[in-house]
């Protein structure tokens, strides 16, 4: 008997609606109580992380996890004894990188073409990971919430709200900072 945790019941439905979506919801722990949002509605306005309020960063870009410029998606049709096949790519950046294909089976062929697209809007870009460490400390910044970021990198500069991915609060002596890896926007980590 194949068993399933009730969390990874969770996870893999976000993972689902993330793919044919693009909505990301993020599930978490809030004083107690289980509780399962939007991004879009976790939009933290105060704790800029800037420059001038961080003291170290990282960054770095690939391609060679999590990026696709080409996603094929089949479905086992029962019906006529084939295989449905959902293809979405991107020719530029295919001849910028060479193919790097998702593939993945489909329960329901409705999302075929649905989740093709997405999974390629999604995926198509570098992999860019920012991790900032001992900025301001701020309660109200939990994984999974929009935190306001401005900050000029090696090869462009963000000003937009990003997801925290993972956060660490350290208070010690009265100092309150946090360390940090966040993605939006251009960013996927």
């Amino acid at each position: 008997m194949n068993r399933t945790t009730l969390l990874d019941i969770i996870l893999n439905a976000l993972d689902e609606t993330f793919d044919s979506t693009g909505e990301i919801y993020t599930f978490f722990d809030k004083e107690g109580r289980l509780s399962l949002k939007n991004v879009k509605d976790m939009r933290v306005e105060t704790g800029l992380i800037s420059g001038n309020t961080m003291q170290n960063y990282s960054y770095k870009t690939t391609i060679d996890s999590d990026v696709y410029n080409q996603v094929k998606l089949v479905y086992g049709n029962e019906e006529t004894g084939s295989y449905d096949v959902y293809i979405q790519k991107d020719s530029d950046s295919i001849r910028k990188w060479g193919v790097l294909q998702y593939s993945d089976a489909i329960r329901h062929p409705d999302l075929g073409k649905v989740k093709s697209e997405v999974l390629l809007r999604t995926s198509n870009r570098l992999k860019r990971t920012l991790t900032v460490e001992k900025v301001i400390g701020n309660t109200d910044i939990i994984a999974g919430c929009l935190a306001p970021v401005i900050l000029e990198l090696q090869d462009f500069k963000i000003t937009n709200f990003m997801m925290v991915e993972k956060v660490t609060h350290y208070i010690k002596n009265k100092e309150y900072f946090m360390d940090l890896i966040v993605s939006g926007g251009d960013f996927v980590v």
